[in-house]
């Protein structure tokens, strides 16, 4: 378990798992639905500037403090884990020319079959999936993709949520959608909005949001495990 200061928006976070042990937990879920195996892979903490922006209209809703044991969202800060079947050569940051290229969510692009993006919360509940179908069309009658999957490593009761009317569209091809609107099993005063996207049954695209925010891979200002480990070395920190 990794402590940092209360009065800091990563101590106000529960981070009861170490970045290794959630890249295995993230590495689980594409050889669940069938993706080749991760030739290479990165991963990183980042703060989800996206939750802070909704904090701030909502100054009422700082739920981070009331996260308890087996939740750790909605949070600040949120794990990061990419997978592709290829090595990953991110370019150069146009913003930042300086320092060595560095894989993010969007760098490099989505260009490879069979490349997974993760983000979990600390607690290793899937918040955001996304994945580059086949690029050569497979024969033979589509299938249904498995919702419920997703919902139960989301650690969300489905149950819970009803369909919605799809208003987003997934980044990439699919040819079945559906969202829906709900609420945590035991935070009805939670509202969820969920939005997935399938290729012939095998899920592309999966996020939930919080009622109020955008869709998107959720701007997050990424840090690497070094630079994580270090940032809270610098404070009062214990491993149990």
């Amino acid at each position: 378990m990794f402590l940092a200061p209360r009065a800091t928006d990563w101590g106000l976070a529960a981070m009861n798992k170490s970045p290794e042990v959630l890249a295995d937990r993230a590495e689980e879920l594409p050889r669940k639905l069938g993706y080749p195996v991760a030739v290479d892979r990165a991963f990183w903490v980042g703060t989800d500037q996206d939750y802070l922006d909704y904090v701030i209209r909502n100054p009422a809703r700082k739920d981070w403090r009331r996260a308890s044991e087996g939740q750790a969202w909605p949070s600040p800060v949120s794990f990061w884990y990419r997978q592709s079947p290829q090595w990953m050569t991110p370019g150069v940051e146009s913003s930042n020319t300086s320092a060595p290229p560095t894989v993010t969510q969007r760098n490099p692009p989505y260009e490879t079959s069979g490349m997974v993006t993760i983000k979990l919360d600390m607690q290793g509940q899937l918040l955001f999936l996304r994945a580059v179908p086949p690029q050569i069309e497979a024969a033979g009658p589509g299938l249904e993709p498995d919702w419920n999957l997703l919902f139960a490593e989301a650690g969300l009761d489905k149950t819970q949520f009803a369909p919605a009317s799809p208003k987003w569209v997934a980044p990439e091809p699919f040819d079945s959608r559906a969202d829906w609107e709900g609420h945590p099993t035991n935070r009805p005063d939670l509202p969820l909005y969920v939005t997935a996207a399938s290729y012939h049954g095998v899920p592309v695209y999966f996020q939930v949001m919080l009622h109020g925010t955008s869709l998107g891979e959720q701007q997050a200002h990424q840090v690497s495990v070094r630079t994580f480990l270090r940032r809270l070395a610098r404070f009062s920190w214990a491993a149990i």
